[in-house]
């Protein structure tokens, strides 16, 4: 079932916000250090009015986690007016994958997005993570641009 997050949803949601902080550590030790993810104040900005934020509930306990939020920039030089819905974080717990919670959580970001009028939906996902571009990619997600890097 998807809900609203409410206030009381803070330990399921870290939890879930825990294992995605673990694959970014793991996989970019450089960027991502050891140490707690989301801790009270961010997770209370969250539930701001900046923010729409979902859980997917399942056996009483908190297995997905979907936090957008509504951008529009002004048109400037050679750039567009822009009206986007942007997914910060698309999380299923690892015991919960493949049950097509992450399938449901993407079509209520979509829903959101299309009611407030808005032109796209766009996300960020680490080069890393194989099996979140292939799960984009076919719900239809295309590369919108690619940020490189050279250590030095």
């Amino acid at each position: 079932m998807i809900r609203r997050m409410l206030e009381t949803d803070y330990a399921g949601v870290r939890k879930l916000m825990q294992q995605v902080h673990h694959l970014h550590h793991v996989n970019r030790p450089d960027i991502f250090g050891e140490g707690e993810a989301l801790r009270k104040p961010y997770f209370q900005k969250l539930l701001g009015e900046e923010y729409t934020n979902f859980v997917y509930v399942e056996d009483e306990k908190i297995v997905g986690l979907l936090v957008m939020r509504h951008e529009s920039a002004q048109a400037y030089e050679v750039m567009k007016e822009r009206n986007i819905f942007y997914i910060s974080d698309l999380v299923v717990d690892e015991n919960y994958r493949k049950r097509g919670i992450a399938h449901a959580l993407y079509h209520q970001a979509i829903a959101v997005a299309k009611e407030s009028h808005a032109s796209r939906v766009e996300l960020t996902v680490w080069s890393f993570n194989k099996d979140a571009i292939a799960f984009y990619e076919s719900l239809g997600m295309q590369p919108m641009n690619l940020r490189m890097e050279m250590k030095i």
